[in-house]
C-alpha cells in the first residue's frame, strides 16, 4: 500500500503541484478575438482545447498548416482554446488570436541533453509540469466537451483532459516511421527507439477516445484504439495556385524541417546519391530546412552528414512563405526513404502546379498516380534519369504539371477535410450527451 501511495499522489498533492508549476513563470494566458463567454456558462458553441507541441503559426512546418488550417475553419462552430509549447513567452500571432477564444503558452527551451527514460526521446523531451498543469487548468476553467491532443508524444497529457472526450491526432504513426528506419539501419538505439515507442504509442491509443490519422495506410497499423477515423492533410488551393512565369533554368527545390530526422535522412540520400548524377546540368539545389535548421542538424550528426558546402547547394531556414521557392523551382523532389503520416509539401507542389520526383516514401499514403500526378523511383539512377528528362523536356514537364494541379483540385481541398473534422467533433459531443443521459434515466430507474 506504501508503494501504491508513493506512485499514486493524493488529490491535495497532485493540487499542489499544479499550483507550483502555475506558478513557475513558464506559461502565460491571451485571450483571443473569438468572444470570451464567462468559463462557468453554458457557451453558444462547444468548447474544444487543443493541445499541441508546436504553435501553428508561422507555418513552419507540416503538422503547424495541418492545425492552423483546420482551426480557422472550424472558428465559427467551435470555441477554440489552444494551449500549446512555445520558445518563448511572447504575444501569440494575430492569426491565432484571431481564432481562438484563449491561447496559454508554456515557454519550452529546446536542449541538445536526452535523459534515458523507459519513454521514447521525444516524448521526454516535451514532458513538462507547467504544461501538465497548464492544461489541467484549462480544461477545469472551460469544461470542453473535447480535448485533442497534436502529435503522438502529446498523448502523455490525455490524463489530464478528463472528463472531456479525448482524440489523438497521429499526425505520424511514430512506431511505423520507426519500424522503416529500423529496417534500413539495425542499429541498437534505433531499435530501442522501435520499441519505446511501441509501448508507448499502443498505450496512447487505448488511453483516448478517437484517434486521427491522415491516410488509410496509418489507420491500418492503429491497433486496439476505440475509434479510428481518416481525416487526410490538404491544401489552401486559392492560396497555392499555378504560376504563370516560367521557373528558373534546372532549379530543384525539397522543402522539409530538419527537426524531422527522415527530412534529414532524404537531402544525405539525394546529395550521395542522385545529385552526383545532375551535376554536368549546373543545376541548383533548393532547400528550406525549417527554423533552426542548423540545430536540428547538429542534434542528429551521428546519424547523417550533409556537406553544406556542395556546389550549386542552396540552404535556408524557415520562410514564412514557400510560394516564391515553388515558383522559381523547375521540379520539386521529395527523397524520403522512410515517412509515416503524409507529406503536404507534396499537396502544395501538385496545388502549385509543379513537377515532383519523389520516391515511394515520400508519398506514402497519398493519393497520387505514379507516372501521372508524380513520378516515383526508389532507385537513384532512375530518379536522376527522370528529374534529367523533365529539365529538358518542357512539354512532358508541363503535362505533368498540369495533371498535379488537376488532381489537387479534386482531392485536397481543406474545406472537405475541415467538414469531416466538424461530422467527427458532434458525433463525440452526441455520444457524450448519451451517455450521461443514460447515466441518469439508470440511477432514477434505482
Amino acid at each position: 500500500r506504501a508503494a501504491t501511495a508513493l506512485r499514486r499522489p493524493t488529490a491535495a498533492a497532485a493540487d499542489e503541484r499544479v499550483v507550483l508549476a502555475l506558478g513557475s513563470g513558464e506559461i502565460a494566458v491571451f485571450s483571443g478575438a473569438r468572444g470570451h463567454p464567462a468559463a462557468g456558462l453554458q457557451p453558444a458553441h462547444p468548447r474544444i482545447v487543443i493541445a499541441s507541441p508546436y504553435l501553428p503559426f508561422p507555418l513552419s512546418h507540416g503538422g503547424a498548416v495541418r492545425m492552423y488550417n483546420l482551426i480557422r475553419r472550424a472558428a465559427s462552430e467551435f470555441d477554440q482554446v489552444l494551449v500549446s509549447f512555445t520558445e518563448e513567452l511572447r504575444t501569440p500571432p494575430a492569426e491565432l488570436l484571431e481564432i481562438c477564444t484563449e491561447i496559454i503558452l508554456v515557454c519550452r527551451r529546446g536542449t541538445h541533453i536526452r535523459r534515458s527514460t523507459s519513454r521514447p526521446d521525444v516524448v521526454e523531451e516535451f514532458a513538462s509540469a507547467a504544461f501538465d498543469a497548464a492544461l489541467r487548468y484549462t480544461v477545469r476553467k472551460w469544461h470542453p466537451a473535447i480535448a485533442q491532443l497534436e502529435f503522438t508524444q502529446m498523448a502523455q497529457y490525455a490524463d489530464g483532459c478528463r472528463p472531456a472526450r479525448t482524440i489523438l491526432v497521429e499526425h505520424d504513426v511514430t512506431v511505423d516511421l520507426y519500424a522503416q528506419l529500423l529496417e534500413q539501419h539495425p542499429d541498437w538505439e534505433t531499435r530501442r527507439q522501435w520499441q519505446l515507442w511501441l509501448d508507448f504509442e499502443e498505450q496512447a491509443w487505448r488511453d483516448v477516445d478517437a484517434v486521427v490519422t491522415m491516410s488509410r495506410k496509418d489507420a491500418r497499423t492503429v491497433r486496439n484504439a476505440r475509434r479510428v477515423t481518416v481525416l487526410e492533410n490538404g491544401v489552401d488551393l486559392e492560396r497555392f495556385r499555378p504560376a504563370a512565369e516560367e521557373p528558373d533554368p534546372a532549379r530543384l527545390l525539397f522543402i522539409g524541417s530538419f527537426a524531422h530526422l527522415p527530412n534529414l535522412l532524404a537531402v544525405e540520400w539525394f546529395l550521395d546519391n542522385v545529385w552526383l548524377r545532375l551535376v554536368h546540368l549546373a543545376p541548383v539545389f533548393h532547400i528550406i530546412g525549417g527554423r533552426d535548421h542548423r540545430f536540428h542538424y547538429d542534434r542528429q550528426r551521428q546519424r547523417v552528414h550533409v556537406d553544406f558546402g556542395t556546389p550549386g547547394l542552396e540552404v535556408e531556414d524557415f520562410v514564412p512563405d514557400p510560394r516564391p521557392a515553388y515558383r522559381r523551382a523547375t521540379v520539386v523532389v521529395a527523397p524520403l526513404l522512410a515517412s509515416a503520416g503524409t507529406n503536404i509539401k507534396i499537396m502544395e507542389a501538385m496545388a502549385m502546379g509543379k513537377a515532383i520526383v519523389s520516391t515511394p516514401g515520400g508519398v506514402n499514403g497519398v493519393d497520387v498516380v505514379p507516372g501521372g500526378d508524380v513520378l516515383v523511383s526508389g532507385d537513384a539512377g532512375e530518379q536522376a534519369r527522370m528529374i534529367e528528362r523533365l529539365l529538358e523536356c518542357p512539354e512532358e514537364r508541363r503535362a505533368l504539371e498540369r495533371r498535379a494541379r488537376a488532381t489537387a483540385e479534386r482531392r485536397y481541398s481543406w474545406d472537405r477535410i475541415a467538414s469531416e473534422q466538424e461530422r467527427l467533433y458532434r458525433s463525440l459531443i452526441a455520444s457524450t450527451r448519451s451517455s450521461s443521459v443514460h447515466r441518469l434515466l439508470t440511477r432514477a430507474a434505482q
